[in-house]
C-alpha cells in the first residue's frame, strides 16, 4: 500500500504528464502547419521560376 504522499505525488505526475503530452501534441502540430506553410511557398516559388524537377535516383 502506497503512502498518503506517495499517492499524491502520484497525482500530481498524472496530471503532469496528461498536460505535458498535450502541449507535445499542439507543439508538433503547430512545427507541421510551418514546415507545410514554407514548402507551400517554396513551391509555389519553383513553379513561377519555371523550374524543372530532375530525375530522383
Amino acid at each position: 500500500m502506497r503512502s498518503s504522499t506517495q499517492q499524491h505525488e502520484c497525482r500530481r505526475l498524472r496530471t503532469a504528464i496528461v498536460e505535458s503530452e498535450q502541449s507535445e501534441r499542439r507543439m508538433r502540430a503547430a512545427m507541421m502547419e510551418s514546415v507545410q506553410q514554407d514548402l507551400l511557398i517554396l513551391r509555389k516559388r519553383f513553379r513561377r521560376l519555371g523550374c524543372q524537377s530532375g530525375a530522383r535516383a
